[in-house]
């Protein structure tokens, strides 16, 4: 069995999520010992207006 790493895993969940139609966009942040390790902001804020997530 292939290890894969937390940030693949999370990839490949918000991915499925946004192609089964689930979210329309998300912004995750993921932090340790108050860090950042994590960030991505993907798909539609508002799809009908055209804006995209932003990582704000």
């Amino acid at each position: 069995m292939q290890s894969t790493s937390m940030t693949e895993r999370l990839d490949e969940a918000i991915d499925q999520a946004l192609a089964d139609e689930r979210i329309l966009g998300t912004v995750v942040l993921v932090s340790r010992d108050g860090e950042p390790i994590y960030r991505r902001a993907a798909d539609w804020a508002d799809r009908e207006g055209g804006s995209a997530m932003g990582k704000n």
